[in-house]
């Protein structure tokens, strides 16, 4: 766990384990743990220490892909022009039984790139983070072009959180749907 300034420890990936745990499972951060939250949120963060404010607590990891790809992977009205690439990762998924529900994509800035955090083992922890439109105490940051020249999307804390709460953050009105009921 770092500042801003730093690149967190929660980013470094973990080689799967021979249990079969998935790399997002397993690179929970040792003042953090994946618990059930919620039958409608699911699984979520909770802090398992004190989280100063302005402390980086982890990095978005997942695929980069366009928009192109990411409505071919998750909108069936354009899966009629999945390429054989399309294709693959769709049996991919099936294969390894992961979902494929785009609850998972993260938008950088107004470039037609997204991360997609889908695949348990092409992510980390932080695709187990969950809205709050009220009181978040996580905040995003983001820059289209960071080292190596590629996006980066991080979350740091907002406010102290304290031993116990779940990190949350808000997703942003374009996530939701018509009709979408939100916590």
């Amino acid at each position: 766990m770092q500042t801003d300034e730093g690149i967190s420890t929660a980013m470094q990936s973990t080689p799967l384990t021979d249990k079969g745990i998935s790399i997002a499972l397993q690179s929970i951060p040792s003042f953090l743990k994946i618990s059930q939250i919620s039958q409608t949120k699911g699984r979520g963060v909770l802090a398992l220490s004190p989280i100063p404010m302005h402390t980086d607590v982890g990095d978005y990891i997942g695929e980069h892909i366009t928009g192109k790809q990411k409505d071919c992977r998750y909108l069936p009205s354009q899966f009629s022009y999945r390429t054989k690439q399309d294709l693959v990762w769709a049996k991919s998924r099936q294969d390894c039984k992961q979902t494929t529900t785009g609850h998972f994509l993260f938008g950088v800035s107004s470039l037609d790139l997204f991360i997609d955090a889908e695949d348990e083992q092409k992510s980390n922890w932080t695709r187990f983070l969950n809205h709050d439109d009220h009181a978040p105490n996580l905040r995003v940051k983001c820059l289209p072009s960071g080292v190596g020249g590629k996006p980066r999307v991080w979350f740091v804390a907002s406010r102290d959180i304290s031993p116990g709460e779940e990190l949350t953050f808000s997703y942003g009105e374009d996530y939701w749907f018509e009709g979408d009921l939100v916590d």
